[in-house]
């Protein structure tokens, strides 16, 4: 006697599911589409469209993105919803068609009707789109920095038990502007490779630089919420230094907006024809998102720091931690950044006989202000604040940096 196999509910329902998808884009396909005239418009129901909408969204869910995209265009057409625009690039992006969707996500986004609780959520899209695709970005900007070499404030200082006073430079101050370009191009679902090109241009050529990078970057996930991450880059700046270097990422996102990650920067730096500042470096830091919504982020930062030069003296390890908090409002968005470091020399100076220790405290204070956007360009301004404390009076300094930029909010 044979056995009856009867299907689980789950399969039953899968099943009819996919039966109930082809048999609609059998007639989505198959049958004329009526021209859309105003006196047709009129005629389609919104039980018609929920229906449609409907059978489009189990196409996704069984991934017949194609059928999908094409249901979502015809209800378009015939309801001017947001919300089908929104699935349709949804549908693109699922579908691997990331320029496509990047190009729908921004229309969606800088339409004024939009509810603005959406746009959060547009906006992930479209910087994953960008990440997942070639691109070129630039941002430029105005800076001013009141102490670009580190001056000391003191007047005097104590050398070998002398009291000696400090010649100040006469003009201290840098201000000028600066231009970045970011080109990315991917090689394979995960890996991409970047170049960055940076310009900073000061009256009369002071301080004027460049910056060349290159590098890869990969990452790839081993668990439903842990990453992997590695970037090897190098770069060489105006003033003849060389840098390359690897850093190694890892970590998980437990939940949903909450991301722990350690890392580790292992790289070396070349000064040409100053070999006695050639150094390798090791880094080790841990970050952890602290909170976060849909308004405001809190992050922190643990790290440890080490630089390795021939000479102990120029060798030294920091200790440093971070606090980021961010806000995130229609028109304004501010940001604030502390950073504490203690760094310890590994040798005694030699001028001033004794084991140099710093201690480093920095705060940046910032607006992004989305009020005054145009297209995806924001104006961003910031104010940062640096003050060292050493044991040497010589390397007690103060500074201000003010910038000034328009950068894309993705």
């Amino acid at each position: 006697m044979r056995a009856h196999l009867v299907p689980s509910s789950r399969f039953y329902i899968a099943q009819k599911r996919l039966a109930m998808t082809l048999a609609f884009f059998m007639v989505i396909l198959f049958v004329p589409k009526p021209v859309l005239a105003k006196e047709q418009l009129d005629g389609f129901s919104e039980n018609d469209a929920q229906s449609l909408f409907s059978m489009a969204m189990v196409a996704v869910d069984e991934q017949f993105y194609d059928e999908a995209i094409e249901v979502f265009d015809y209800l378009y057409k015939k309801t001017k919803s947001n919300r089908v625009l929104l699935e349709k690039g949804r549908s693109l992006y699922l579908a691997g068609r990331y320029k496509e969707a990047e190009s729908l996500f921004l229309a969606l986004y800088f339409n004024h009707d939009l509810p603005t609780g959406i746009r959060p959520t547009l906006s992930n899209y479209i910087t994953s789109s960008r990440k997942k695709g070639s691109k070129l970005n630039w941002s430029m900007g105005f800076s001013r920095d009141s102490n670009p070499t580190n001056e000391t404030f003191r007047d005097v200082v104590k050398v070998l038990g002398q009291t000696v006073t400090v010649n100040k430079s006469v003009r201290k101050e840098t201000t000028g502007l600066w231009l970045n370009l970011l080109a990315e191009q991917p090689i394979g679902e995960q890996s991409k490779l970047y170049a960055n090109v940076r310009h900073f241009d000061a009256p009369n050529n002071l301080n004027d630089n460049q910056l060349i990078g290159v590098g890869y970057r990969s990452e790839n996930t081993f668990s439903e919420s842990g990453f992997l991450q590695l970037l090897a880059s190098g770069k060489w700046t105006s003033g003849a230094l060389y840098s390359t270097g690897i850093t190694l990422s890892t970590g998980i996102r437990p939940v949903q907006n909450s991301t722990l990650v350690l890392k580790v920067d292992v790289g070396q730096n070349d000064l040409v024809g100053h070999t006695v500042f050639d150094s390798n470096h090791i880094n080790i830091a841990l970050s952890k998102d602290l909170y976060q919504n849909n308004i405001a982020a809190v992050g922190a930062e643990l790290g440890v720091a080490n630089v390795m030069r021939a000479d102990p003296y120029n060798s030294s390890q920091a200790r440093y931690i971070k606090l980021n908090v961010r806000s995130s409002w229609p028109d304004i968005s501010p940001f604030y950044q502390l950073t504490y470091k203690q760094v310890e020399h590994r040798g005694r100076d030699p001028f001033f006989l004794v084991q140099r220790s710093d201690e480093y405290v920095n705060h940046v204070l910032g607006f992004k202000l989305g009020g005054i956007q145009i297209r995806e360009f924001v104006p961003e301004v910031s104010i940062s604040f640096d003050d060292n404390r050493s044991n040497i009076d010589y390397f007690d300094y103060r500074k201000k940096f003010i910038g000034f930029s328009i950068k894309s909010v993705f």
